[in-house]
């Protein structure tokens, strides 16, 4: 079996997650706040119990996954095919109505609940099987590339889709268009993950073909390894610091990446004035940030072939530390150079993020030989990052909308305000949220990052199972 066969295979999901995924947190916030008006109170409750359920699903799925008999659960294309056609509706929910809504409607407040909750879920259940896809294809660290690069190739695709809804719907002022396009998206991505879910094997697939020796070893450990408990088994992935430092830098850069994408276009609707970056740069700018972080992976795979991806994580951060200074020391009079800086700025956390897979493949592996297991525990790991990473999801949105709202932005967005003071003071904020947030997270990820040890798998020569 070819491993190119396998990318694609892998890449047809990250083209349908990346379709959907852009769409869903480009707009939601946008959408509840400025179309259907939700209140800051009902904003604020629906994203902690979003918090708190993203605490409870994504061990358990992760658990079950991992250590189900269930083959929906267990083999990871069933997990995927299944998932599917659930998490193409749950998409759909926040986009149609549920009623007539009026200013700070209570329904708002559970429409978005319901939403933002059904999505995490089915997302959580569909991507937790994808990456343990990505870590269990292969353990050689060329085959990793391999498939990074195929899924990139795949996110470029998909990603394009802010891009065509902004140009059709008008930026949401043709909602019904948004709602069509919204509709075709579902049903493209349901098709694309069925094929993943029809032609995906991983090396621990019983029709894969691998070493007798290695199989023998399996069936032996298999014999000797005894139940893993729910509580046992995170307590020993809890134990490895790498483990912990590589989910605490993975929160700060799911954290950047939350509020730039929920907040791009209401940020510089604000700061890019019409008169000098056009309406069509604008939605120019917005496609872009989804696309170009893809086209930066490809360019930055032999730079991680050379070095390994925890120098390149490194890099970046320092990257991050050192524009937002310059931002912030040339200020907010310069919207072009701003342009420049919201790219690099998003190019940068998003694209380094595509590495995740290689770090966290490195820790499951080391993870698989330290205990001696039969099959490494690759759901769980990643339901790990997940339990630290998804309350980001909830917690950037909640922070800025509070700072913005305490500055007058409830106000200026329904036309109650139009005190050039009380303007100018929210693009004061607005442009120091564009400029501290990454500074504060870079510095904070940059000094964790020194304490993470499992430098090296680059340059570790592995025995391919399944060889491209």
């Amino acid at each position: 079996m070819a491993l190119h066969k396998n990318a694609l295979a892998y890449a047809t999901t990250e083209i349908a997650a990346s379709m959907m995924n852009s769409i869903f947190t480009f707009y939601y916030v946008k959408l509840f706040l400025n179309t259907y008006k939700i209140s800051q109170e009902w904003f604020n409750v629906a994203q902690i119990i979003y918090l708190l359920w993203n605490a409870i699903n994504d061990p358990l799925f992760a658990y079950f996954q991992d250590n189900s008999t269930h083959s929906i659960f267990k083999r990871r294309r069933y997990s995927i095919l299944f998932g599917a056609p659930v998490f193409a509706l749950s998409f759909l929910l926040p986009w149609f109505p549920w009623a007539e809504y009026k200013q700070n409607d209570w329904l708002i407040g559970v429409h978005l609940l319901v939403s933002v909750c059904a999505y995490d879920a089915l997302f959580t259940f569909v991507l937790l099987a994808q990456c343990t896809l990505y870590a269990e294809m292969s353990k050689h660290h060329d085959d990793r590339l391999r498939l990074t690069r195929y899924g990139v190739i795949g996110n470029v695709i998909g990603s394009s889709s802010v891009f065509w809804c902004e140009l059709l719907s008008n930026s949401l002022n043709n909602f019904r268009m948004f709602q069509i396009v919204c509709v075709l998206v579902a049903l493209l991505s349901w098709l694309a993950m069925s094929y993943t879910g029809l032609n995906a094997r991983s090396e621990y697939d019983v029709d894969v073909k691998r070493p007798t020796k290695d199989v023998e070893q399996e069936v032996k450990n298999s014999e000797n390894e005894p139940p893993l408990s729910i509580f046992r088994g995170y307590w020993q992935i809890f134990r490895q610091r790498n483990v912990l430092i590589l989910v605490m830098v993975n929160f700060c850069t799911e954290f950047h990446m939350t509020y730039g994408r929920n907040f791009l276009s209401i940020l510089a609707n604000e700061l890019l004035p019409s008169e000098q970056v056009s309406d069509f740069v604008k939605k120019l700018l917005y496609g872009s940030v989804f696309v170009l972080p893809q086209v930066f992976v490809l360019l930055w795979s032999p730079v991680v072939q050379k070095v390994g991806a925890f120098k390149l994580y490194q890099m970046t951060f320092y990257i991050k530390i050192c524009t937002a200074i310059l931002m912030y020391l040339i200020g907010p009079s310069h919207p072009w150079i701003l342009v420049c800086f919201i790219l690099v700025d998003t190019i940068v956390p998003n694209a380094t993020s595509r590495y995740l897979g290689i770090l966290m493949s490195d820790c499951i592996d080391d993870d698989l030989k330290k205990y001696r297991r039969s099959s490494p525990r690759s759901s769980m790991f990643f339901g790990t990052n997940a339990l630290f990473t998804k309350p980001a999801q909830s917690l950037a949105p909640m922070l800025v909308v509070a700072i913005l709202n305490e500055n007058g932005y409830e106000q200026v967005k329904i036309g109650e305000h139009f005190d050039p003071d009380v303007i100018s003071q929210l693009h004061s904020v607005m442009f120091q949220i564009i400029c501290l947030f990454p500074l504060v997270l870079g510095l904070v990820q940059a000094l964790i990052w020194t304490k993470y040890t499992l430098r090296d798998s680059h340059l570790k020569i592995l025995p391919k199972y399944v060889d491209g």
